[in-house]
């Protein structure tokens, strides 16, 4: 699988660092479709790439193509593909999309200047999967408990009920103000709650970004997006505890998805790839 076969007007893409193997599966085809997936090996690691078409990958053609959906994401589902299946035998550092160099020797240089911690890391990670979690919330179950204890809310309300039409218009404005105010604060509060008792069940953990609606195509919004490093012993363990803490919140409209495992892009940020 080690292959050393330089071609005009190509360049190198890098997939990831893994345990140097001779034993691993052929992958045939690499993020362009056509060129094939190999290893540059550096002493008991190696890089995992293939050569594409720098006509395409350039600077100047990704900045276009990487604003195309269409373009993207097959070539993400690959990359992600390519990495899982190096996963199944080795700890593996995964790269981030669209990391590309002209030449091997730059990749080389990296695998030799970066050695120690390279393999100070997969050696953290060999006993370890990276797993997600979303927790989400349904439509108007906290605004209605929020406005259910909350006294000033209820004042308003109360307000409104012999407020004329105009004096009426300005309280609900200050009341819906006042009631998702008090709902974000709440979901907040709630979503710390959750993400610290996950968090003692895993080596280590991550919160991401929150999407809307419109990315997740739910009606529910997402209160948390975490991920959890967790070790493959306590795999199960770690599921089960997980189902307990999130099912102790299903009264309030609270559920969760787990997913994984995954790359372990979110434990392995500390390194240049450049």
């Amino acid at each position: 699988m080690e292959v050393n076969n330089e071609i005009k007007n190509k360049g190198f893409y890098l997939y990831c660092i893994f345990y140097r193997r001779e034993d691993i599966p052929t992958i045939y085809k690499g993020i362009d479709g056509e060129n094939e997936v190999f290893s540059l090996p550096y002493r008991d690691i190696s890089a995992l790439v293939s050569q594409i078409p720098l006509d395409e990958y350039s600077e100047e053609h990704l900045e276009r193509n990487l604003t195309d959906i269409g373009w993207v994401a097959p070539r993400v589902e690959t990359h992600e593909r390519i990495i899982e299946q190096i996963m199944d035998f080795s700890p593996v550092i995964p790269i981030k999309f669209c990391t590309i160099f002209r030449n091997e020797e730059r990749i080389q240089e990296i695998l030799e200047k970066q050695y120690d911690s390279l393999k100070t890391l997969l050696d953290y990670l060999a006993d370890k999967e990276e797993w997600g979690i979303k927790v989400y919330v349904e439509p108007n179950v906290s605004s209605r408990a929020v406005s259910g204890r909350n006294p000033e809310i209820k004042k308003l309300n109360e307000k409104i009920a012999t407020a004329s039409p105009g004096e009426g218009f300005f309280l609900r404005k200050k009341m819906d103000s006042l009631l998702r105010e008090e709902t974000d604060s709440a979901l907040d509060k709630l979503a710390n709650e959750v993400y610290e008792r996950l968090l003692s069940l895993a080596d280590q953990g991550s919160r991401g970004k929150l999407f809307d609606r419109k990315i997740t195509g739910k009606d529910d919004e997402m209160i948390l997006n975490a991920a959890l490093l967790l070790k493959k012993e306590d795999i199960k363990g770690v599921k089960d505890e997980i189902n307990k803490i999130v099912s102790q919140y299903e009264g309030k409209g609270i559920y969760s998805e787990l997913s994984g495992p995954w790359p372990p892009y979110n434990f392995c940020t500390s390194h240049e790839f450049k």
